[in-house]
């Protein structure tokens, strides 16, 4: 738990946790935070500050996400993955009490901006990132010929854009 502004003030980027909240609901990823399992590492990074001509070493924190396995629905919607659902906060980053003790030490105008600056992606340039994606996978994956448009679809749709964003204001507010 972030227990207070100094702890967030040890992370290099104080607002990535957000960016992999908003990520998580964009892709309808629905473990991390299930069980309390963030699926998070805290990678330590040693950085070199000087102060009055001495050199000193602080140890600064930056989050890495891991396990994107539950991305798209997870196993609960295996094979049925349907790109018209909206993202909802169930079972997500975001509605989960490490992230709740987290947001409150941001600085909400900027929290907010970040958020409504999220994804500057045009459709086709998800599209174009979806079908190279696919194009790299193995024949024996077998994957269906129709997934790489249904995700496209699924991840482009400005409702579904709009609804994250929403979802994640309606959380810092």
């Amino acid at each position: 738990m972030i227990g207070n502004k100094s702890q967030l003030n040890r992370f290099l980027e104080p607002y990535g946790l957000l960016k992999i909240g908003m990520f998580d609901l964009w892709v309808d990823n629905v473990d991390r935070g299930k069980n309390e399992n963030y699926n998070l590492l805290m990678e330590a990074v040693e950085m070199e500050q000087e102060n009055n001509n001495m050199t000193k070493k602080r140890t600064m924190f930056r989050w890495v996400a891991f396990d994107h396995a539950f991305a798209f629905g997870g196993v609960d919607r295996l094979r049925m993955f349907n790109e018209t659902m909206q993202p909802t906060k169930n079972k997500k980053l975001v509605e989960s009490p490490y992230f709740k003790s987290y947001i409150k030490h941001l600085n909400k105008k900027t929290a907010l901006n970040i958020v409504r600056n999220f994804l500057n992606l045009t459709p086709n340039e998800i599209k174009d990132i979806i079908d190279n994606v696919f194009s790299q996978l193995p024949e024996m994956w077998q994957t269906p010929a129709s997934l790489s448009s249904r995700m496209s679809r699924f991840l482009a749709d400005p409702q579904r854009l709009k609804t994250v964003k929403h979802l994640t204001i309606s959380t810092i507010k």
